[in-house]
Parts: structure tokens; sequence; C-alpha cells
């Protein structure tokens, strides 16, 4: 801050006035330095500094703000400092009022990885979600899942395997095509192709026929597979 000084040499300070009032907590010091420790958030504004005698006064203007450091908000009593939640950012520079009090949100499909980021830099692909060469995230392909968030690709689910629909967030979303289903018996944790008499649609279950119907064949999708078992038929109900 620019130091006022009286228009005659041989003057004596008398004393420092400032207005507006500073915010609470700060005070101008007999050498005229703003000092103190702030107790509350105020936004950016414009202080007259005067220095005065008995002869007249001469002033200087000075800006300030109260808030807090970059990746962190004003608490809702402004009186202390939070970090900004995850998917949020803030800096330093946000002086307004709303600045002050509220972190930036990232762009669509973004997140960040921790609280209190810093700049709109920290904001990556959500999970879920991948990087495009247009620097867009897109959602990951149905089979497909991520569970970072990060700009990184989506990984497969492996051999047999798919999820329900796109976007999947975590390996756990990932479940067998239709034809297969999770051999939960088995040391491989692996899906293996559905069995004769059974069908297994999208998803982890081996389903088995409706009593006297089968299906011979190996790797069966749907209940429209399953037919009559050897020696019995189908009957069909006839409405007059």
């Amino acid at each position: 801050m620019a130091m006022p000084t009286l228009a005659s040499t041989e003057s004596v300070l008398e004393g420092w006035a400032v207005n507006p009032m500073l915010p609470q907590g700060l005070r101008i010091s007999d050498r005229g330095i703003i000092e103190g420790t702030p107790g509350i958030a105020a936004p950016l504004r414009t202080y007259t500094v005067s220095a005065y005698n008995t002869e007249g006064s001469t002033n200087t203007s000075v800006s300030l703000f109260v808030g807090c450091p970059a990746g962190m908000r004003v608490s809702v009593s402004g009186t202390s400092c939070v970090p900004c939640p995850r998917g949020e950012y803030r800096l330093q520079t946000s002086s307004d009022l709303d600045g002050l009090y509220n972190c930036t949100p990232c762009a669509a499909n973004r997140s960040t990885e921790t609280e209190g980021a810093q700049s709109q830099r920290e904001c990556k692909c959500d999970a879920g979600y991948q990087l495009l060469t247009d620097d867009r995230c897109e959602m990951c392909p149905k089979g497909l899942y991520k569970s970072s968030v990060s700009d990184s690709a989506c990984g497969s689910c492996g051999a047999f395997r798919t999820t329900h629909a796109p976007g999947a967030s975590s390996e756990s979303m990932c479940v067998c095509v239709s034809g297969y289903f999770f051999d939960k018996d088995g040391n491989n944790d692996t899906c293996i192709r559905c069995t004769p008499g059974f069908y297994c649609p999208e998803g982890d279950d081996r389903l088995r026929c409706p009593t006297n119907m089968t299906i011979k064949s190996a790797g069966a999708r749907g209940r429209d597979e399953c037919v009559c078992a050897k020696g019995q038929h189908e009957l069909y109900a006839v409405h007059e």
C-alpha cells in the first residue's frame, strides 16, 4: 500500500483513518499498516486510508478482501475455511462474495480425485467415463468400466463378460454375457458356457427350464429355447 504523506514536511502526523470500516479483526497501525487477524470473510472492496493532522489530511486507496486459500471456501458462518468438495474447485483469486463462499463445479461428467481442488486442471473424467480426443468425457461403452477419477481409458470386463449398460464405474458391475453363467462353485471366478437343460440370460445366473422342458445344447440364452423333454408335448389352449 502506498503511504499517504502530508503536504507540509514540517507537519506532525496525528493519526490515521480508514473509510469504510475495515473487516472485523483488522486495524490500521500507528505507522499506517493494515494488520491483525480477520475474524470473518469480506468481499473485495476499496478502502480510503487518510493521514491527518490539524492542518488537513491526505488520502490513498487500498483494495483487499478476506477469504480462504485456493481449494477452500468460506464456511456458512463466515468464520472458517472448509475444503471444496469432490467435483469442485476454487481459485484463490475468487474475491467477490459468491466466489468466497462457493467453489466452482467441474464440467459435465468430470470430478476431482480428492477434496480441496485448486484449479480446473484437477477436474478429470469421472468414474464410468473416459477422455475423448476432443477433450470431452464419454461414458464407458457397454462391456467396459472405469472405477477411477482420471483421464485414462475404460478397461475391459474380460472374457465372456459385459455390463448391463454403458457407464459402468466398477468391476463389480461386470456380469456374464448371455449364454454364460458365473461359476460360483469353481475356483476360477469366470463365466462358463450355459449347460444343457438351463438357459442363461445376461447376468451371473443359470436358470433351469420349466418342468418337463429342457435344452439339449449348451449356451442357451433365453427361456424361448426350452423345448418339451422326450415323451412330452406342449399343450395349446383353444379358445372358442
